[in-house]
């Protein structure tokens, strides 16, 4: 674990029910709100190359995340607000304790209490964001696998 005032920290032991079959590749222990544990690893499978032909346009936005036309004509649009309101909910929790925290003396019980909500304000949006973005980019990538996309262009 390193070294932390001076004297070294006792390492952590993780206990993990099953490891994946493979080579493992690295190893990451994360904490956000939690402890994780990230294993990437080689599972043996080869990649196959998909045998579509058609190729597809798209135009990444903030209010249609992603509009995207095919060559065969086909098209699709995904509006995404939900992810404006989180932008905007988040700013404005985030100014609210901002203008609190800044009546308090640094450091103080109070400002640390602001402070431990507005990471948790900021971790919780993180999640809520990338939980939509996801859910945007899987539903692009099973309209190209229903129109057959191979190729994908950004404007």
């Amino acid at each position: 674990m390193g070294i932390f005032e001076g004297k070294r920290q006792k390492p952590l032991n993780i206990w993990v029910k099953e490891l994946p079959k493979g080579k493992m590749k690295e190893i990451e222990l994360i904490f956000d709100r939690q402890l994780m544990l990230s294993i990437a690893y080689e599972d043996g499978r080869e990649v196959t190359e998909n045998q579509f032909v058609n190729r597809a346009a798209i135009d990444v936005g903030e209010i249609h995340t992603i509009t995207a036309v095919a060559e065969n004509g086909e098209n699709l649009i995904i509006t995404e607000r939900h992810l404006r309101s989180i932008h905007r909910l988040r700013n404005k929790k985030l100014s609210e304790l901002q203008r609190k925290m800044s009546k308090c003396t640094k450091g103080s019980k109070q400002w640390k209490r602001y402070n431990r909500a507005k990471h948790y304000v900021l971790s919780k949006s993180e999640h809520q964001l990338r939980d939509a973005l996801h859910k945007t980019t899987k539903q692009f990538v099973d309209w190209c696998l229903t129109t057959e996309v191979k190729e994908v262009a950004f404007w």
